[in-house]
């Protein structure tokens, strides 16, 4: 009963206690679909006379879209998008925000979403608050577009991931493609030809509308300058088809964590837009380096097996982890 009862003090005449249950139940949700059970609910609040219980279920069916497997969200999200306009101008906010979460978790809505932002009449709200809403507006709107793209663009603290460009061959070459230190336990092969490097990026632009392949370039935010790449791809090659990732980092930027300040946003993007739940990859035993990359990313080791590197002229022992998406 305690999470029974928590949801009926959602209205409570204590904005100050409620707001710390609705608090709690965001950041519960975020990790665990146990919250997901009282979807019908958190959606009879959208309704409620009072703006801040509108707040609350708001954000708690945004947070829940990641667990909706039962697409329950369907049956509310006309009612969802009508709060762009609410009659508070503080719900409209809330409601514009709390979309972005939606669409990622959900991105067959985000076509909708997008055409009710655009659309949105927001001439009844004060001069003071139009220009407060339409910044919140605009803000969801960038990053569902982003989300429509086949890559979208990924930022962090320190990096921008973005798609491969043909412009991207001289760095990409001086970067990594030569450099055997690099390629040493990859499964492709250092080379001082130019033309290798011309004929990955054909492929790497040929596989973009590919929907089980999405390859990103690292941009270092600070120089602009290329550092690495990394990739999500749906393996098939094997008897077991999964999801697996790839990276790789020019030799002058290792050490400073970016990879796994990548990668972590990358298996997020895998998670809510591609479905992901679990993944599966590979690493050469005696690259420690990738060891702890991976298992800082929530990949646990499972068993030794052969792994083949240098364009599959050598072999040497390997190590196949496994990540679960945490439900």
């Amino acid at each position: 009963m305690v999470k029974e009862n928590m949801i009926k003090n959602l209205t409570a005449k204590d904005d100050k206690y409620a707001c710390a249950l609705s608090d709690k139940i965001i950041s519960e949700s975020k990790e665990t679909d146990e919250w997901y059970k009282y979807f019908d609910d958190f959606a009879s609040l959208l309704d409620h006379p009072k703006s801040l219980v509108r707040n609350r279920a708001l954000h708690i069916l945004a947070v829940n879209a990641q667990w909706d497997e039962e697409n329950h969200f369907d049956g509310i999200i006309s009612d969802y998008l009508t709060h762009i306009t609410d009659e508070k101008p503080i719900t409209a906010r809330q409601c514009a925000k709390a979309l972005a979460q939606v669409g990622a978790a959900k991105p067959q809505y985000i076509p909708m979403i997008l055409s009710a932002l655009q659309n949105a009449d927001l001439s009844k709200y004060k001069d003071s608050m139009r220009p407060l809403i339409e910044k919140d507006m605009a803000e969801t709107e960038r990053i569902l577009t982003n989300f429509l793209r086949k890559t979208p663009r990924i930022e962090t603290n320190r990096l921008l991931l973005r798609e491969i460009q043909e412009t991207d061959v001289k760095d990409i070459f001086d970067c990594w493609m030569q450099d055997e230190d690099v390629s040493r336990y990859m499964c492709w092969k250092a080379s001082c030809d130019i033309a290798e490097t011309k004929n990955f990026v054909r492929f790497e632009l040929g596989q973009i509308e590919n929907e089980k392949w999405y390859r990103w370039i690292i941009l270092l935010k600070e120089t602009g300058k290329i550092i690495g790449t990394c990739l999500v791809f749906y393996n098939e090659d094997d008897n077991e088809s999964h999801w697996d990732i790839s990276y790789n980092l020019g030799k002058k930027y290792w050490g400073n964590g970016y990879i796994t300040e990548a990668m972590k946003e990358v298996m997020q993007f895998a998670e809510t837009a591609l479905g992901m739940k679990e993944c599966i990859t590979v690493y050469a035993k005696v690259n420690t380096s990738s060891a702890n990359v991976l298992h800082k990313l929530g990949f646990i080791d499972e068993a030794e097996i052969p792994y083949e590197y240098s364009g599959g002229d050598m072999i040497t022992e390997g190590i196949l982890c496994r990540y679960e998406k945490n439900i």
